[in-house]
């Protein structure tokens, strides 16, 4: 697998933008602050946050057990063992390039397997549209449950200062965008850019299509469902290391998966930073200090980047070394 000019440069924006987000970060603690998340910290209960990592490594077993069943009718059957560390993988490739986990763990297949590379990520496109479906669910499912606390935040921060003006001009920066789509679409279509753009929405297509022919649907959406389970209890029991927090409601809980969640889609070497950012956003609207969401940021980004980081690359390794790997 070869890093283009376009790898390169995606490393480094995501570099600057991780600085910036830490810079941006930086700016709201001072030095006595500092020593109060360090304080903080050392009066942590990890003993949660190794339930939390335990819960995560489960929740990669769960997708190796996942993509199985979409190899499987294909033909391939490779080991679970295989699969285990080439879904780990993905979370070491994303640490290093962001959004190359999934070509280095189709890479790895191949490699371990002879799975071909392009159907190999065909199979991934499946997971991203049921991965997506539940992140809106779990998006839609917390927005109503905090919704008198994000309605008190939108008001006071951006309702309250909106005006007609606007209002009015935003209406008109709308009907002008549709009506010059609509004028000059058929070039707009013609554009690479729109290909690519219609190319990606035949893909999710292709993948519901791909889930809803699957013998086992039931089971296959279960795992899903099963995988975002985790995901939450990951997020909501790592929580409990601190005593400020013990008494999160799973609603709130469910607030800071999805905050997490949103930080960790911004294009930053493994959510460094961003995953921060968002936990800290996220306590802040809960009532908490700032110093709790640092703190509780920190442990849960630390614990399972250091998770994804070792164990991908032992998955790497592990995948290279296999017998029949031509590169051996």
């Amino acid at each position: 697998m070869k890093i283009g000019i376009k790898d390169l440069f995606l490393t480094l924006f995501s570099l600057a933008l991780t600085y910036f987000i830490f810079y941006e970060i930086r700016k709201l603690f001072d030095a006595q602050d500092f020593i109060k998340i360090k304080k903080t910290l050392t009066e942590a209960n990890f003993f949660w946050l190794f339930i939390s990592v335990g819960l995560g490594f489960f929740a990669y077993y769960i997708r190796a057990i996942r993509w199985k069943m979409v190899l499987f009718p294909m033909g391939y059957e490779p080991k679970k063992s295989h699969l285990l560390a080439g879904v780990m993988a993905t979370y070491f490739g994303n640490a290093i390039v962001p959004r190359s986990g999934e070509l280095l763990r189709c890479y790895l297949l191949k490699k371990s397997d002879q799975i071909p590379v392009d159907k190999c990520l065909g199979t991934l496109i499946s997971e991203r549209i049921v991965d997506l479906f539940f992140l809106v669910l779990t998006i839609s499912l917390a927005l109503i449950l905090n919704f008198n606390l994000l309605f008190d935040f939108l008001n006071k921060n951006m309702i309250s200062h909106l005006n007609l003006n606007y209002i009015f001009t935003f209406i008109a920066f709308v009907i002008i965008t549709i009506s010059i789509f609509f004028i000059f679409r058929k070039k707009i279509f013609s554009f690479g850019i729109t290909k690519k753009i219609i190319a990606l929405l035949d893909g999710f297509l292709q993948g519901i299509k791909a889930v809803n022919e699957m013998k086992n649907k039931s089971l296959y959406l279960f795992y899903s469902l099963l995988i975002w389970v985790l995901y939450f209890l990951m997020t909501y029991l790592a929580c409990f290391c601190f005593e400020e927090l013990s008494t999160i409601s799973i609603s709130q809980g469910l607030f800071l998966l999805i905050m997490g969640s949103l930080g960790m889609l911004v294009p930053t070497p493994g959510g460094i930073g961003s995953f921060h950012g968002a936990i800290i956003i996220a306590i802040s609207l809960l009532g908490y200090n700032e110093i709790l969401g640092s703190s509780l940021g920190f442990i849960i980004h630390t614990a399972h980047f250091t998770l994804g980081l070792l164990g991908g690359g032992m998955g790497v390794v592990y995948l290279l070394t296999r017998k029949g790997n031509p590169l051996i």
